[in-house]
């Protein structure tokens, strides 16, 4: 029977025989001798200099970091290289002492990024540079900026004033980037490791077009004008790379994406182009892939499937460590890499929150690790569950959710929200039954769980949960004890069926005083009943939610539910029905997980002391 004690932050443990320190993402080959240094301001030695460093792949990003008793040297073949050996070194300093040893480094894929959708939600400028600090601490190289969508075109037009008519903007009309503000921020991500790739969405996702040009972007007009923007544009964005969009949308004139196509490669641009999407016959076009797309045959691909961080739970995270990237364990060429995609569909009045309603950073942090280690084996049945006891899988999960706590702090204290706690070996018995049907009173035959977070049947079908895929109505009966030396006040931190920040999970919003979900589930802590919050938008439909801010409808975007532990054991039980007025539920999960709060940062942590068990010991 597995239990879990709370007080996993700033640890390090033995690692199949090695110490890791608390470094995302780990590095390929680490030499540590076992000793240590106390952390000084010493700047180390770089030596930056062509062929110096070897790798199999990405040798531009390579680095071999030393650290002696008196000194710190770093050896790069670029500027790049070192930056990377900076983040290192930087992670490592934060422990108050440096191992010493020796580090060779390279990346798997070139490309490892992380896209914001600023088209439906603005972000200014000064928050897009705080996102950028973040990738430079974990690695990631590539920010995805997709910069049109339905509420609006976001981009300046030098040539076109109706794309900069506020009344063609349906969310935040008069926030758009200048030419000047684009280029400074170009140059700081720049500066910090990070390559800018802009998304012009073409032809869907365009609402915006008609209402500030009067016509579709499907006509000979609208072609016209997006060739002109285009050539606009890869003057103003330095990258190689331009993401021409081309994604959930009715192709009506056939020679639409040919001719998009032909005027990105003309203004000295590679195209990028979404899959599924337009058709497309021309090998040298890199396809971007999400939903359930296949690997192409032929044409070089970047992954984003199943890393939409506006569908998944901070616990998810950990789940990063068994999905490999791209098909491949590394670069093939072809396979450039991946990018952990942030989309909010829904309307976020506060860019603070941009990256809170979707758990962006813990899931990103994770997924660095991925990108830049690369994962040997996909590993499907663990894309949403804890690995079952005794297995190496396990012990790489627990590995990774401890590192991943461990930089919970230095995000925060860059300015973004990092709504992670980890809870992986909280057990649990799960007994169904009928709708209807008394509470059972005989769990030894439960099925078992773990997890702070439980997906009972993942809202992606094809991903493996903890019960079997449910057709007809049922209820989910949960139960775990936990152990606490003495008595006293925590938070408990609850959720059922958390939905989406995605279009299509609307009715899990409308939200119900008195009740934890629309579904009716309830939560009980030693036979007391634990009532919900009081939730913004009770009442309301989820049409009716959409367009309003989301303030509380996930477990982590808000304070906790206080709760008297007494000394001993504490049974918490539960149950979550699986459908809701016939209609099964998108995401049929719940969340239970001890945790503190702290206010001023609106940041979760884990609640030290705390023994979990399904039968008290």
């Amino acid at each position: 029977m597995r239990t879990l004690f709370l007080s996993l932050v700033g640890a390090i443990c033995a690692f199949a025989g090695e110490v890791r320190p608390n470094l995302i993402p780990y590095p390929q080959e680490c030499k540590w001798t076992g000793d240590t240094v106390p952390t000084v301001n010493i700047k180390p030695s770089i030596v930056i200099a062509e062929g110096s460093v070897q790798a199999p792949v990405c040798v531009s990003e390579a680095y071999v970091l030393e650290i002696a008793r008196d000194k710190v040297t770093i050896k790069a073949n670029t500027k790049i290289g070192s930056l990377r050996a900076l983040a290192t070194l930087q992670q490592l300093k934060e422990s108050g002492k440096l191992p010493i040893g020796t580090v060779h480094d390279w990346p798997a894929f070139p490309i490892r990024g992380v896209l914001q959708d600023v088209g439906r939600n603005f972000q200014s400028i000064p928050a897009l540079k705080r996102q950028i600090l973040v990738m430079e601490r974990f690695k990631l190289n590539v920010f995805h900026w997709h910069l049109t969508d339905y509420p609006g075109w976001r981009v300046e037009s030098k040539i076109n004033a109706g794309l900069n008519d506020p009344k063609s903007r349906s969310r935040k009309p008069n926030s758009q980037y200048s030419w000047e503000e684009i280029r400074d921020f170009i140059t700081f991500a720049t500066e910090h490791g990070v390559e800018v790739i802009p998304e012009m969405d073409m032809p869907g996702h365009s609402t915006y077009f008609g209402k500030g040009l009067g016509f579709d972007m499907q006509t000979p007009q609208g072609l016209k004008v997006l060739e002109a923007e285009i050539t606009d544009w890869a003057k103003l964005f330095p990258s190689q790379l331009f993401h021409t969009g081309s994604d959930e949308v009715q192709i009506k004139m056939k020679e639409f994406v040919p001719a998009i196509l032909a005027k990105t490669k003309a203004s000295g641009k590679t195209p990028i182009i979404w899959s599924p999407g337009a058709v497309v016959r021309d090998s040298s076009i890199i396809l971007q892939l999400w939903a359930k797309a296949g690997l192409p045959k032929s044409n070089p691909y970047i992954d984003s499937r199943y890393v939409y961080t506006n569908h998944m739970d901070p616990s998810e995270a950990a789940n990063q460590a068994f999905i490999q990237l791209a098909g491949v364990p590394r670069t093939d060429g072809r396979a450039l890499g991946a990018i952990l995609c942030n989309w909010p569909d829904h309307v976020i009045d506060d860019e603070t929150n941009a990256n809170r309603v979707s758990p962006t950073w813990p899931v990103a942090v994770a997924f660095a690790e991925s990108a830049w280690r690369g994962v040997a084996k996909d590993n499907k049945s663990l894309y949403a569950r804890v690995p079952e006891t005794g297995t190496p899988e396990l012990e790489t999960f627990l590995d990774l959710e401890r590192r991943i706590t461990a930089q919970r702090n230095a995000v925060v204290a860059l300015g973004e929200p990092f709504p992670f706690v980890a809870a992986a070996q909280i057990p649990w018995s799960v007994v169904t039954t009928e709708p209807g049907a008394p509470e059972p009173t005989d769990w030894s035959k439960g099925s078992a769980a773990w997890g702070g977070t439980v997906y009972l049947n993942h809202h992606w079908h094809e991903l493996p949960s903890w019960l079997a895929l449910t057709k007809k109505p049922s209820v989910a009966w949960a139960q775990t004890y936990v152990y606490s030396e003495k008595a006293q006040t925590i938070g408990l931190s609850i959720g059922f069926n958390v939905p989406s920040a995605s279009d299509g999970h609307k009715p899990e919003l409308a939200s119900v005083n008195g009740q934890w979900d629309v579904a009716g589930s309830a939560i009980w802590l030693n036979g007391k009943s634990i009532a919900p919050p009081k939730w913004a938008y009770a009442g309301l439909n989820g049409k009716a939610v959409a367009e309003k801010p989301w303030v509380d409808h996930a477990w982590w975007m808000r304070a906790p539910q206080t709760v008297q532990l007494k000394a001993g054991w504490n049974e918490i039980r539960l149950c979550t029905p699986s459908h809701f007025n016939g209609q099964k539920l998108r995401k049929w999960m719940f969340t239970v997980i001890p945790t503190q709060w702290d206010a001023k940062t609106r940041t979760l942590s884990e609640v030290d002391g705390l023994r979990f068990a399904t039968k008290p010991q």
